[in-house]
């Protein structure tokens, strides 16, 4: 069974145009830190109390305001997220003026708050996407994982509902030591309701919510991390298909150092963020990506425009470590600014985590691959 998440090529042309001349195409709304759960990997989680003490969230007016500003910048889609977007209490109104304004609107949620209330508001005017976490396929692993048992069965009752009702959901499984005997279930569970799966094995060291956890996270090893991988991309892949990626994988690694790359740090970074996506905290902070907690602006102050223009400016100073450019192994590897500053504290230094992860991936894949070869020539 093939299973995987892959992004629609309308989006792909659409964000490529953005970045010649950078419009922010794409912008996620940190709506509120807060949650119903308390996941032992999460990066972000506050109490409410202290979000209080913090000055509070912002209101759906701020919301609505920076949502036109962001409109008329160029803004296409939106991410409503959070922690757990729907505590806000003005979720909805948020939501509604959002699709009035003609976003393409998805939602990050944990599934666990859309009862048949939310499913009639949600249904009414669909989002493009609901991304809803499932971390696992028991009560027992949620009650690990999550700390409450009982938000399995309300997680399936939404997921279940939202299919029902035709609302598009894709399935992110986050995964950790506590829930990594579960992929079997959900990828049956994702079968049984139609859904697209998107596996995320690494976990960001959750410096949003503890500065001092620099390169920690309740997470498996990068070995285990790169084994689970594999594995999961013979689970959810044709043969053949899985083949050719480990193959391509193996081909793409084991390149010559560049010696010249090892002096100084050439290469930005990869990815949109800052240059077509931007990232809103719940408390009006904008910056390049949410993982990172250096942000270049306050959108309550400073107004959109010009936060865009110095979120550019900063992601523009960025560059992968000297080491990555030169690693022989760098189309292999995942590394990206937001991995360099969570494993390191800063962007100029090599995450060591990373480097084992790819170095794990390349054997794990060589072994899958040998192991085939030994299959095949089985009389």
């Amino acid at each position: 069974m093939e299973n995987e998440y892959v992004e629609s090529r309308i989006s792909r042309h659409l964000h490529s145009r953005a970045a010649r001349v950078g419009i922010p195409l794409s912008g996620t709304f940190e709506l509120t830190p807060c949650c119903n759960l308390a996941c032992k990997m999460c990066y972000v989680r506050k109490p409410r109390a202290e979000v209080e003490a913090e000055g509070g969230l912002m209101s759906a007016e701020q919301w609505i305001t920076l949502a036109q500003k962001c409109r008329e910048s160029g803004m296409l889609y939106l991410l409503l997220t959070g922690g757990e977007p729907l505590t806000h209490p003005q979720f909805r109104e948020i939501y509604t003026a959002a699709k009035k304004l003609g976003f393409v609107v998805s939602i990050n949620t944990n599934g666990t708050l859309i009862n048949d209330d939310m499913l009639h508001f949600l249904a009414s005017d669909p989002p493009a996407r609901v991304n809803m976490s499932l971390y696992g396929a028991s009560r027992e692993t949620y009650s690990e994982l999550c700390g409450v048992p009982e938000a399995f069965d309300r997680a399936m009752y939404a997921l279940k509902g939202m299919r029902r009702e035709g609302i598009r959901v894709k399935l992110n499984y986050s995964v950790t030591r506590y829930n990594r005997g579960d992929m079997v279930g959900i990828l049956d569970t994702a079968k049984e309701n139609d859904c697209n799966v998107q596996i995320a094995s690494y976990m960001f060291p959750p410096l949003r919510r503890d500065g001092s956890q620099i390169g920690e996270n309740d997470r498996m090893t990068a070995e285990e991390d790169a084994a689970f991988t594999v594995k999961s991309e013979r689970l959810r892949l044709p043969a053949e298909k899985f083949k050719e990626r480990c193959k391509a994988r193996i081909a793409r690694s084991g390149g010559t150092i560049d010696e010249e790359c090892l002096d100084a740090p050439t290469e930005h970074i990869r990815c949109r963020a800052g240059t077509t996506a931007f990232w809103v905290n719940w408390n009006g902070e904008i910056s390049l990506c949410g993982m990172i907690p250096r942000p270049s602006a306050n959108v309550k102050t400073t107004g959109f425009a010009e936060a865009w223009q110095r979120v550019r400016e900063d992601t523009a100073k960025i560059l992968v470590p000297a080491k990555c450019t030169a690693c022989p192994d760098r189309e292999v590897c995942m590394v990206c600014a937001a991995s360099c500053y969570c494993e390191t504290g800063g962007f100029e230094k090599a995450p060591e985590y990373i480097c084992r992860r790819t170095r794990a991936l390349i054997k794990e894949s060589e072994n899958a691959i040998a192991e085939e070869k030994e299959n095949e020539n089985q009389p």
